[in-house]
């Protein structure tokens, strides 16, 4: 992430990211109960997704300290990737090709520990945020589907709380 400090206790800049995901599972055998079973034989999954995330920030002090405080963190992420999925082997090979764009906007409140003038110690949880997700899907080359899905987010997730360690120039 890098920020740019235009004014006191505000600063914008942005993110990017980049995740790969590979899986490769020879066999797997799930039994729920005696009547459910499923078994996956030579199942193997890549992905790659990036982002980039643009980042506004309102830094407020807490009492006349300025080493500790909070702040308020506005995002709009736009991002994209790609996936296979390959299920099988020999003539009952089966495979699925994905390409996936999505966009969010999210408030993600937080507390700030400055260390000394040029660094600091952060953590913050997103809160409030709206998602939409397109997919366009292609299996075996001949069948193509489309999805798309929207979510919003108005409660505090455990999960989505970032710790960070932040430098200042």
């Amino acid at each position: 992430m890098l920020l740019y400090c235009f004014k006191n206790d505000l600063a914008a800049g942005g993110k990017m990211a980049y995740t790969r995901t590979r899986t490769r599972l020879d066999n797997a055998n799930v039994v729920i109960d005696s009547e459910s079973s499923y078994d996956v034989d030579n199942l193997y999954l890549i992905s790659h997704n990036y982002s980039a995330m643009g980042v506004f920030r309102n830094y407020m002090s807490l009492g006349k300290s300025r080493r500790f405080g909070f702040f308020n963190e506005c995002q709009l992420q736009i991002g994209g990737g790609e996936s296979k999925v390959c299920n099988g082997r020999g003539n009952a090979l089966t495979g699925t090709y994905e390409r996936s764009w999505d966009i969010h906007v999210g408030l993600a409140p937080g507390m700030v520990m400055f260390l000394n003038n040029y660094s600091a110690i952060e953590v913050n949880v997103g809160v409030l945020g709206f998602s939409y997700t397109h997919t366009k899907s292609y299996t075996d080359q001949i069948y193509e589907a489309q999805r798309r899905s929207k979510s919003a987010n108005f409660k505090i997730n455990l999960f989505s709380i970032t710790f960070g360690v932040a430098f200042y120039l």
